[in-house]
């Protein structure tokens, strides 16, 4: 049980850096219309 819940823990951070980083490259996208625009 012990050893579970630390990959628990160890996974559940990189999966909202990948969602951060997915924002993050949303925001830019914006950015870019903003300006083509």
């Amino acid at each position: 049980m012990g050893r579970n819940s630390v990959h628990k823990i160890k996974k559940a951070p990189r999966y909202s850096n990948r969602e951060s980083i997915v924002h993050l490259e949303d925001e830019h996208d914006l950015f870019d219309l903003i300006q083509r625009t």
